[in-house]
Parts: C-alpha cells; structure tokens; sequence
C-alpha cells in the first residue's frame, strides 16, 4: 500500500523536476539528495 501511495507521488513530482534541469537526467541524478535516495534504496 505504502509503495502505490509514494509511486503515484513521485511520479507526479518527477515531470517537474526533469523540466527544472532541461530534461537532463545525469544533472538530475547528480544532486546530493536524489543520490542518497538511490543509494539507500539500493
């Protein structure tokens, strides 16, 4: 239950952020928090 509620609200979140960097993924990727967020679901 907890994943569809946090999937639907990042996916919404998402669009906006990749339109905040130009659609740039690895300038998206490269910012301290979404790098801890990949690293602690990893």
């Amino acid at each position: 239950m907890l994943g569809i509620i946090l999937g639907i609200t990042g996916e919404q979140n998402f669009a906006p952020r990749m339109q905040m960097v130009h659609y740039d993924v690895l300038k998206y990727l490269s910012r301290p928090i979404c790098l801890l967020l990949i690293v602690a679901g990893l």
